[in-house]
């Protein structure tokens, strides 16, 4: 994102709409999708407090990988997972994915 001096700090989400339409998103999907951005930025938040200013990345992940952060991120990747998969990629066969 312009003006960004940390991508452990960003100052917004980019997101390919235009893909996920065409994959079939609609409305309702977007707003499941920004929960689940909203989970994770919530998640991604708590631990950051947690760890305090002047943390590095490196801690950071270590600290997500862990504890109750460790088990909702893999909680919430599982949801994403599962509604992923309703969307059928464009151009291949899903069967020849690297990760399916």
């Amino acid at each position: 994102v312009p003006g960004d001096v940390s991508a452990f700090n960003p100052g917004g989400i980019r997101m390919g709409t235009h893909a996920m339409t065409t994959r079939g998103c609609e409305s309702g999907d977007f707003k499941a999708i920004a929960e689940y951005l909203d989970r994770g930025i919530a998640i991604a938040s708590k631990v950051k407090a947690d760890l305090g200013p002047g943390s590095k990345i490196v801690a950071f992940r270590e600290a997500l990988d862990s504890g109750a952060s460790g088990s909702d991120i893999a909680a919430l990747k599982q949801e994403v997972e599962e509604f992923a998969l309703r969307f059928e990629p464009i151009g291949f066969d899903r069967g020849e994915m690297v990760y399916p």
